[in-house]
């Protein structure tokens, strides 16, 4: 497949976030601001490298994102990566903090799967329509291995609790995984600016 790539200049204007991690778009590669960014390699995250915030700041980025399908993505998870290219963390064996039964269960949801990218869909599928779960933040939290199971029993949670259990079950699948946090892509004004909160 054929992947077409886009770039696009982008102008964020932040209000009251603290930190030193820039807010940006997927793909930023670019920095136009007149302060230092560097680019977390593990994450991706670019980072006001002087140590100031960036609470009220204005930010300038270049992004650039492949226009990616089914096949091409299908069809380079098969391809093995190179040992620089993963983290050890994202491949991390998660049964010391799991248990057995979630390979077992990630095994079992992916049996049909014919490639990385194939079992990821599954797994994806299993937790929006295939595998009876309902979102709620009306619930308690937790990170432990009862946290878990209260998750996997009861079929209800919130968005971490979600992305966490996928990136666990990729793992013990050997798909390199991590959870990423990030906005909502926000509501567009009528002159096209986007609000993010």
């Amino acid at each position: 497949s054929e992947y077409h790539d886009f770039q696009a200049e982008t102008s964020l204007d932040v209000g009251p976030l603290g930190g030193t991690v820039v807010p940006s778009p997927t793909g930023s590669y670019q920095s136009l601001t007149d302060w230092p960014v560097v680019w977390d390699q593990r994450t991706s995250l670019p980072l006001r490298a002087d140590g100031e915030t960036i609470e009220g700041a204005r930010i300038g980025l270049v992004a650039t994102a492949p226009d990616l399908d089914a096949e091409g993505l299908r069809a380079a998870s098969t391809v093995p990566a190179l040992p620089e290219q993963v983290f050890g963390e994202n491949l991390a064996d998660p049964a010391p903090i799991t248990g057995e039964e979630l390979p077992e269960l990630a095994r079992d949801i992916t049996a049909d799967a014919a490639t990385p990218f194939d079992a990821a869909v599954a797994l994806q599928r299993w937790f929006t329509t295939d595998g009876g779960f309902t979102y709620s933040t009306a619930i308690d939290g937790g990170s432990d291995e009862d946290a878990l199971a209260t998750f996997l029993t009861e079929r209800i949670g919130y968005c971490e609790q979600f992305a966490a259990t996928m990136a666990l079950m990729a793992r013990t699948l050997n798909i390199p995984s991590r959870v990423q946090v990030g906005f909502t892509p926000g509501e567009q004004d009528d002159d096209g600016t986007w609000v993010v909160t």
